[in-house]
């Protein structure tokens, strides 16, 4: 009976939630995700019931073997976003060479003879298979390709997570490239929007580099990044459209704007993102989401609570959502969440050969 109470109250809940995101504008939708995020946001009001239902999202690995068929795309020749900005001025010093764990380094000799650094992490097993889908991880500010390590689980899954959707052909390689330092610290240059900005450039570098080693399915590149990782992300998918067939990442809002038109949709598209961040504001997330969705671009989110509970809203006021809290959530990636992430992108690659 109690069970059969509680049902009622969430069914009842779901409701309100609904109606009260029905007929609002995108101005006045500040804490409403666009609908093509309300089915998996409404999920975090049966988080008390997960051990007891069957309603689990569609992209998690908890729902067992109901992963759809990737879906293949055209690639699209780019460059898809209008140039602007100037490039930032890098600062004399250079970031060090990163010390990332079991795993290769790559260099590559930028304009000037200024070093590029890269880590590329790969499945123990690689040599003894085809080649593997590519996660380009771009870190956040502040960081460097050692969160990869550090922050995220990619190291646990690199060798089973399936993204080809051939049990027999688990795993995918990361390759984390190290930004420049910009302003004190190693930071992307998301402002100069060009195909000549140098941290793009120094991306495709490492990408080539792999690709020639024929480990690479160039099908399935994906860019993934951290805060303004997640933003060079999205500027490197709509620079190069025909190189990024998804990208995704942690606590953004890019602002660029698709310039190819309908005929050839925006690369499909996943966030992550706290209902309290103080850095970058759920309510500016979820309006870029709408951007995206008024585009028919493919995009999926997750708006999460300060651990990787789905929340129905985002957290506005004061007391439930101060700075410190906010700044914390805004630095702690989500790792619990990392296979719906990957799982969605990889649902997406290019026709033709690996």
């Amino acid at each position: 009976m109690r069970r059969g109470v509680l049902h009622h109250v969430l069914v009842a809940t779901v409701v309100a939630v609904l109606v009260g995101c029905v007929g609002r504008s995108d101005e006045q939708d500040g804490g409403c995700a666009s609908r093509n995020t309300d089915a998996h946001d409404l999920q975090g009001v049966f988080d008390a019931m997960a051990s007891s239902s069957a309603s689990a999202s569609p992209s998690s690995s908890a729902s067992g073997p109901t992963r759809p068929p990737a879906r293949e795309r055209a690639r699209v020749p780019g460059p898809c976003v209008a140039s602007s900005g100037t490039p930032a001025e890098a600062a004399r010093r250079l970031g060090k060479r990163p010390a990332c764990r079991r795993a290769r380094v790559l260099e590559h000799q930028a304009e000037g003879r200024v070093p590029r650094y890269a880590c590329v992490f790969e499945p123990s097993r690689i040599a003894e298979t085809s080649p593997l889908p590519l996660v380009v991880f771009l870190h956040g500010a502040y960081d460097d390709p050692t969160a990869v390590h550090r922050q995220t689980r990619f190291r646990r899954r690199d060798h089973e997570l399936d993204l080809t959707g051939d049990p027999d052909h688990p795993g995918f390689i990361t390759l984390a490239p190290q930004a420049r330092r910009i302003e004190a610290s190693l930071r992307w240059d998301v402002d100069h929007v060009d195909r000549d900005n140098a941290d793009i450039v120094a991306i495709r570098a490492f990408v080539a580099a792999l690709v020639d080693e024929g480990i690479v399915d160039r099908r399935q590149i994906y860019a993934v990044g951290a805060s303004r990782g997640a933003t060079m992300a999205n500027l490197y998918a709509y620079l190069h459209p025909e190189e990024v067939v998804a990208f995704g990442g942690f606590a953004a809002a890019p602002a660029y704007v698709w310039r190819c038109g309908a005929s050839a949709p925006p690369p499909p598209a996943a966030m992550l993102y706290r209902a309290c961040d103080a850095e970058v504001p759920c309510a500016d997330i979820e309006r870029w989401l709408q951007a995206r969705e008024r585009t028919g671009a493919a995009t999926m989110s997750w708006r999460l609570g300060g651990a990787s509970n789905l929340e129905p809203s985002c957290s506005l006021s004061e007391r439930g959502c101060s700075v410190r809290i906010g700044k914390a959530n805004h630095r702690r990636w989500p790792k619990r969440r990392e296979v719906d992430l990957l799982e969605y992108l990889s649902r997406f690659s290019f026709r033709g050969p690996p």
